[in-house]
């Protein structure tokens, strides 16, 4: 009995010691990382993709004109957040909020190519993306 509950110990400890075996990484996915562009009024904008198959995506503009057409909204920021799913070189993303300053504005959703051979992204509206990391 003791000798089993050493071995129990031990196997405890390196489980823990050794990083990786108690839980594997979620794989990644060409879109993976963090992405810019400048978007069709100059502004900047930041696309942040997690791992996985279903990853978890922000998408921020730093200057939405659009934000500027509706008087009620607090700023120009514009940043939506939502889960995404790869199928191939196509990410599609299902935001779930999205708004100017402040998430005010619901969900929509959207999609990005990947290039693999100029590793960029090719956004719903043409623009390219290219990788920052």
């Amino acid at each position: 009995m003791k000798r089993r509950s050493i071995f129990a110990a031990a196997a405890l400890v390196l489980a823990f010691a050794i990083p990786g075996l108690t839980s594997a990484a979620a794989p990644t996915s060409p879109f993976t990382g963090s992405w810019e562009a400048t978007d069709g009024d100059g502004s900047h904008e930041t696309l942040v993709v997690s791992s996985g198959s279903r990853p978890s995506v922000t998408f921020q503009d730093f200057y939405a004109s659009g934000c500027d057409t509706y008087s009620n909204l607090p700023a120009t920021h514009f940043t939506a957040a939502g889960k995404g799913w790869v199928d191939g070189d196509w990410l599609v993303i299902e935001y779930t909020k999205s708004g100017c300053g402040t998430f005010l504005l619901g969900g929509y959703g959207d999609y990005y190519f990947y290039d693999a051979g100029t590793d960029t992204l090719i956004g719903s509206d043409d623009i390219v993306w290219t990788r920052t990391n």
